[in-house]
């Protein structure tokens, strides 16, 4: 059976998710050796999923490929559905618009100026370029988005869990 491409799968997924409430964020479907898995992951325009939210969305998704003669044809033996975590991944130029304001954490795939990993504040996004603020150094900084081998947000974790 041939494996069906993202697109194929984002086609029915987004607008259920999005009939939810939620937005798909991000999905991988692969061979593993129990199976065919699905992986969606999830998030409120607004930020921030539940644990229920999760389960709804497994529900609903598990009903179709289980009912629906269409979606039977994929043959998925698990889904998953979880948030993409607070130290998420950012690969559309959506994600670093919604993301401005944070911190994130970049590696390119051609150094600049000897440097391949950038962090700072994520300042815009314009025209296929990143614009970040260096932390140390407090410069202005354009990455190409073609050059970015991974983006993702940077999470303080010692400040995360203090209390107010």
């Amino acid at each position: 059976m041939p494996k069906p491409e993202p697109q194929e799968l984002e086609s029915w997924i987004i607008p259920l998710v999005e009939d939810m409430g939620l937005e798909l964020v991000d999905l991988e479907f692969a061979r593993e050796p129990k199976g065919f898995i699905l992986r969606v992951y999830i998030d409120r325009p607004q930020g921030g999923v539940t644990i229920d939210d999760c389960q709804a969305v497994s529900e609903q998704l598990n009903f179709r490929l289980d009912t629906i003669e269409e979606y039977k044809r994929y043959n998925i033996s698990l889904v998953e559905v979880s948030s993409p975590g607070l130290d998420r991944k950012l690969d559309s130029e959506k994600d670093f618009l919604r993301e401005r304001g944070k911190q994130i954490r970049v590696i390119v795939k051609e150094p600049i100026g000897k440097q391949n990993t950038f962090s700072g504040i994520l300042k815009d996004y314009r025209n296929g370029q990143v614009l970040l603020i260096e932390q140390k150094s407090n410069r202005a900084i354009e990455l190409a988005i073609e050059n970015i081998a991974v983006a993702q947000l940077e999470v303080d974790w010692r400040t995360l869990f203090r209390k107010k």
